[in-house]
């Protein structure tokens, strides 16, 4: 997660991306910032959208649930267009090309 204005990111891996270990992620990233961000723009994945769309995309019902819990309006962005969550991927390709560059791992912990 990277906050819009100042930029801070949170991240978090885990073994797979399922609904449950996206919200468990958001909520830790929720508790690292210390607040709730009041809009969340997301990737098209499956453990929250369950039918892309460019213009009315169905959310996954256990997410939308979440959504509705901390009152966060949500913005899945347009298929094929990562250039709508630039922050993040430029934050990905970052730690990429320095922090992981040539190095591997067994486990998560690592």
């Amino acid at each position: 997660m990277v906050l819009s204005h100042s930029r801070k990111a949170y991240s978090e891996s885990v073994y797979r991306q399922t609904t449950d270990s996206l919200i468990r992620c958001l909520e830790n990233a929720f508790q690292h910032f210390g607040g709730v961000p009041e809009v969340l723009v997301i990737d098209n994945l499956k453990a929250a959208v369950s039918r892309a769309d460019w213009y009315d995309p169905d959310l996954c019902p256990k997410f939308r649930d979440f959504l509705k819990h901390y009152e966060i309006a949500c913005v899945p962005t347009r298929p094929y267009t990562p250039r709508h969550k630039g922050k993040v991927e430029s934050g990905i390709k970052y730690c990429q090309d320095n922090a992981l560059k040539g190095k591997t791992f067994s486990t998560l912990e690592e």
